[in-house]
């Protein structure tokens, strides 16, 4: 009979640099990684919720105390690890769990630019819909992966877009007919 060995890790980038967190750290300590990811056809990101156990203090803090900070899981079997989430850190807690510690990172994909990003643009008469989506897409640093024709055609006049860009983008996609996730 031939048994699996399931592997996973995460990488956190802040401050530029990117740390991975494995089963072993550079000490040789065992860590466990517990994760759920919950991936929708919402316009609200995906949540992933990611539990490291036992991280130095040094690291703990780290990871809590920095802005701005990306995650990205990788799991697999035997070696062949896969990214599987990708997402941007909106709270950490690290907490005692008996005599361990525990450090729980929530995250959503897109989350900075869901919630940041803002589109003041104006576009003149004939300017291409898909165009514009692409524009709105690299405002929020998502990128547009899209059925074929979804979106088409050209303004027939002027049109401003101004404020929350997933605000923005909701009124040109819904002339369309069309929504975002």
């Amino acid at each position: 009979m031939i048994f699996w060995k399931a592997s996973a890790y995460l990488t956190i980038e802040f401050n530029g640099v990117l740390q991975r967190f494995d089963t072993e750290d550079e000490d040789g300590r065992r860590l466990a990684l517990d994760f759920e990811t919950k991936h929708t056809s919402s316009k609200e990101p995906n949540q992933g919720v990611f539990a490291l156990y036992n991280l130095s203090e040094s690291s703990r803090e780290a990871i809590a105390s920095t802005d701005r900070k990306t995650v990205r899981c990788y799991a697999g079997y035997d070696g062949n690890e896969k990214l599987i989430y990708q997402g941007d850190v909106v709270r950490v807690n690290n907490m005692r769990s008996g005599p361990d510690w525990m450090t729980e990172i929530q995250c959503g994909d897109g989350y900075l630019g869901f919630t940041q990003a803002v589109t003041s643009r104006s576009y003149a008469a004939g300017t291409d819909r898909e165009f514009i989506l692409r524009q709105m897409a690299a405002d929020m640093d998502l990128v547009v992966k899209q059925a074929e024709g979804t979106v088409t055609g050209l303004l027939s006049g002027p049109q401003v877009f101004d404020g929350r860009t997933r605000d923005t983008m909701e009124t040109l996609l819904k002339d369309q007919g069309a929504q975002y996730s």
